[in-house]
């Protein structure tokens, strides 16, 4: 089989054609920006997000194919983590570009406060900037591309020693370890 381009939607999937037929991968949104029905996908996916998994949907332009599911683990001092950070105060808020789902079932297990899922990478940035206009100092913690302008934009920006150069170069700290 012959595959066409590939047309990459940040935040949201990739298109291609194979053979003059054009295929989908992607997240809810992307399936549902697109028109494809989600009422056959399995209810596994549905139990995926609500365990804390982020489902990729695979679709032609009729109908999911399948999905395949992936998860960041929580580690084990992070609900710790969180926890002394309230103790000092302070409002943990997780900005994430994962699905309303999977962030709620995250949140619980960590213990934080407020979520803000389903977010753009371009979005992040502006959901820091809009912290900050409300009289807030925004610390922000990333690892990824996605992360650099929010990383940039915060009073104080913290990236993961293991993310991406990107997000190092736009960060003021970097931490060695992940943990």
């Amino acid at each position: 089989k012959e595959a066409g381009s590939l047309t990459s939607v940040p935040g949201r999937g990739i298109r291609t054609t194979v053979d003059g037929a054009e295929f989908l991968a992607g997240n809810r949104i992307f399936m549902e920006e697109n028109q494809i029905s989600l009422a056959k996908a399995p209810q596994t996916a549905v139990q995926l997000e609500e365990d804390g998994k982020t489902v990729l949907y695979f679709a032609d332009r009729e109908k999911i194919l399948g999905l395949v599911a992936a998860a960041d683990t929580i580690k084990p001092t992070s609900a710790q983590a969180v926890q002394e950070l309230h103790d000092l105060g302070l409002k943990v808020v997780m900005l994430t570009g994962d699905s309303a789902r999977t962030a709620e079932a995250i949140r619980r297990r960590a213990g934080i406060e407020t979520v803000i899922a389903q977010v753009l990478p371009d979005e992040k940035e502006a959901q820091v900037r809009a912290l900050q206009e409300q009289g807030r100092k925004v610390v922000m913690v990333g690892d990824g591309i996605n992360d650099a302008p929010a990383l940039a934009r915060a009073d104080v920006g913290i990236a993961i020693g293991t993310g991406t150069d990107v997000a190092i170069e736009s960060a003021d700290i970097v931490l060695m370890r992940g943990d």
